[in-house]
């Protein structure tokens, strides 16, 4: 897979590249795992996303990354069948906005 449509935060990630650098397909399977930077990225994506990247690894790690995937899209889909995006909450075809609006 391509990372042409990537943004660029996610091309120059340092863990994504640490792992390629490792021959690692997810950050779980190294022996440092969870490390110094993941732990900072988790306790980020924790309190401004409320998801666990660490959780999630380990769910990857025992159920295998299909069945993370089933439970995931429950979360993930929007009714029109677009992907509602974790860092702005709003869904990549029809524009609805999931954000709480408490």
């Amino acid at each position: 897979m391509g990372d042409e449509n990537k943004p660029e935060r996610c091309k120059k990630c340092l863990i994504a590249i640490c792992a390629a650098e490792r021959n690692l397909k997810y950050c779980f399977e190294c022996g440092d795992f969870p490390c110094k930077s993941v732990k900072n990225l988790d306790k980020s994506y924790r309190t401004r996303y409320k998801a666990s990247l660490i959780e999630n690894s380990k769910m990857v790690g025992e159920d295998g990354v299909e069945e993370f995937m089933k439970t995931e899209k429950n979360k993930w889909i929007c009714c029109c069948g677009g992907i509602v995006g974790i860092h702005d909450s709003i869904c990549s075809e029809c524009g609805k906005d999931f954000r709480s609006k408490e």
